[in-house]
């Protein structure tokens, strides 16, 4: 299994053009630090659209880690009315290959810590995608890692949205009980989309101790399409109270 994966990994050509519901983007070798979007991200763009077909009045939007900005694409693509988003990445090269591929003037691009560039800000749409794999101690040493974000986004969210404002996260059963082992104040949540998915980083797989710490946190041992281990995702909306 790992070895297919690490083949697979090495084979596929770029640049690649990535597509869903009308939107695409390209992602290639001049920006090989920037991730490329996966079946996360079309899931995640799927809960979008579910969320839209229900509410389409967002103002203003922020993206936290935009990678190679499809998402935000996605969102400037279905909300013409929508009047600014700021588009943010701690990864100068991820902003440069978000700029490349949109052109829309209500696109305002930022580099930096996404909460330091927020605070003050208040939003009717807020989106972070970030890494939901969790380790030990994720949240206590690592402030810009993926879980610790989510943590902070769902407990103080709040405060970066308007009222009735939404909040659009990507979670894992791997790290769902640790973000939400206290119930959130001031927002009511529900899910926009939920797919079970097999784990594939194979850094992670090779790593005895991580693995175990992971089989204790939801992670599932099920051989299924060749796959030995596997997740469940969830798109949570989260929506603050007026």
């Amino acid at each position: 299994f790992t070895l297919r994966e690490t083949l697979f990994s090495l084979f596929q050509a770029r640049p690649r053009i990535i597509e869903y519901d009308g939107v695409s983007v390209e992602w290639g070798d001049h920006h090989p630090s920037v991730w490329c979007p996966s079946i996360d991200t079309v899931l995640y763009a799927g809960g979008l659209n579910r969320l839209f077909s229900k509410r389409k009045n967002f103002k203003t939007a922020v993206e936290i880690g935009c990678g190679s900005g499809f998402l935000s694409k996605f969102v400037l693509a279905k909300l013409p009315k929508l009047e600014s988003m700021l588009i943010n990445d701690l990864n100068p090269d991820a902003i440069a290959c978000a700029q490349e591929n949109i052109s829309d003037a209500r696109a305002h691009f930022t580099v930096g810590n996404g909460i330091e560039k927020i605070k003050g800000k208040k939003f009717d749409l807020l989106m972070c995608n970030p890494p939901y794999v969790p380790r030990p101690h994720s949240i206590d040493d690592n402030p810009y890692e993926g879980v610790e974000l989510l943590h902070h986004l769902i407990h103080e969210g709040h405060q970066y949205l308007n009222p009735n404002g939404m909040m659009v996260v990507n979670m894992s059963s791997l790290c769902k009980g640790i973000v939400l082992k206290k119930k959130p104040i001031g927002i009511k949540s529900h899910i926009l989309a939920t797919r079970e998915v097999p784990l594939k980083v194979n850094n992670i797989l090779n790593n005895k101790k991580w693995m175990s710490y992971l089989l204790s946190h939801g992670l599932r041992a099920r051989e299924k399409m060749s796959y030995p281990y596997w997740q469940r995702r969830e798109i949570m909306a989260f929506e603050k109270k007026s």
